[in-house]
């Protein structure tokens, strides 16, 4: 049970911490497209 368990759950917590790494990706992707259009209308509004 254990030699079998345990590269399953290595496995588990590889996936889990690739899934995060790509939760966090997303969010600082759309955070920043988000901050860059709110700054660019910003700039458009004050010309």
């Amino acid at each position: 049970m254990t030699t079998n368990g345990k590269p399953y759950c290595c496995l588990l917590s590889k996936l889990n911490r690739i899934n995060l790494d790509l939760q966090l990706g997303v969010f600082a992707t759309l955070t920043y497209s988000l901050l860059k259009y709110e700054i660019f209308f910003r700039f458009q509004y004050f010309w």
